[in-house]
């Protein structure tokens, strides 16, 4: 059809999923020759019904130790066909990295249009009406169609500042961390840092702190080092 621009989505960890069948989906998609790929691994979310039939024991999942057999093959495999790892979850070919994700990613304020939608710019979230009734009603009304459905404290906006950036292969830029927040990201972390270092989780230079290979395999636990108290 003349896309020559494409992202596709593998999931691993799924019902009746093995190994085989997992290369299987990889190689598919690396013979179409798609410019990006992002993997995920199942989660089960309470109230679907995935999460019901795993209740009832109906829903037959690969054990721990396969679903990180197949997070380990995806991770080693794809960069070796010269899809590079930018995000935690997402590989692409040089020059194909999804700039709509990475805004996010890079703390970039962004605006929202339509029914539903949401925007972050300043201190606040934003949300639109999400019925369609409603957002209609307040353009007609000359009425100010979003609403603030958050406001950024500063101690939530350098968290999430940190978390986001260390899902990126480029990490917390320690020059931008100051600039932005007008402190030095180790006065804040620097604990914290000199653990996850010792760990082997996190790798820093002088420029920037990023997550090592084992640290993007358990990130949550990075992530959670980077949790402030109230009182900072």
């Amino acid at each position: 059809a003349g896309f020559a621009n494409i992202s596709v989505d593998l999931m691993y960890g799924l019902p009746g999923q093995d190994m085989n069948m997992l290369r299987e989906s990889v190689e598919t998609a690396l013979s179409l020759g798609v410019q990006h790929i992002s993997i995920y691994g199942l989660q089960l979310e309470e109230g679907t019904v995935f999460d019901k039939l795993h209740q009832q024991g109906k829903l037959v999942l690969p054990s721990d130790e396969l679903t990180e057999e197949m997070y380990d093959y995806i991770t080693a495999f794809l960069p070796e066909r010269g899809y590079y790892r930018y995000e935690i979850s997402n590989f692409a070919l040089p020059g194909y990295e999804s700039r709509h994700n990475l805004s996010y990613w890079q703390d970039v304020p962004y605006l929202g249009f339509g029914s539903g939608a949401h925007s972050y710019w300043g201190d606040c979230r934003y949300q639109n009406p999400a019925r369609i009734e409603v957002y209609m009603e307040e353009v007609f009304q000359g009425r100010a169609m979003c609403h603030v459905e958050e406001k950024v404290t500063e101690k939530a906006h350098i968290e999430e500042f940190c978390f986001l950036a260390l899902r990126t292969a480029a990490g917390i830029s320690v020059r931008r961390f100051a600039a932005v927040f007008g402190r030095d990201v180790h006065e804040l972390y620097g604990e914290q840092i000199r653990r996850l270092v010792e760990k082997g989780l996190l790798l820093e230079d002088r420029e920037r702190l990023y997550l090592s290979q084992l640290g993007m395999k358990y990130g949550n636990q990075v992530f959670g080092e980077f949790l402030l108290e109230d009182e900072k």
